[in-house]
């Protein structure tokens, strides 16, 4: 059952997905000065095997190619941080 792949698969990459969830908070840059995130990004999607390509400065377009279909999925993302002091005591703050 497809719920049951994605499921398997979600727990494969979740300590993945948690490590790079904190490197990203642990190192914020405001809009349009992501160029440390945009790199960390690029990387990743290379690690993937996605492809990509710069847009406005910082941003990031990447497709993932699946079947030829009429269906098509975006999803958007922002990158930036915003100004602030955090309160809670976490070592990714």
């Amino acid at each position: 059952m497809l719920k049951d792949k994605i499921k398997e698969l979600s727990h494969e990459i979740y300590q993945d997905i948690v490590k790079y969830r904190r490197h990203l908070h642990t190192y914020p840059e405001l809009s349009f000065q992501e160029h440390k995130t945009s790199a960390f990004v690029k990387a990743r999607l290379d690690e993937m095997g996605i492809s990509w390509k710069p847009v406005a400065g910082t941003g990031i377009l990447a497709k993932i190619e699946g079947l030829p279909s009429d269906q098509v999925v975006a999803l958007r993302a922002d990158m930036d941080a915003l100004p602030i002091q955090e309160l809670n005591k976490v070592d990714y703050a």
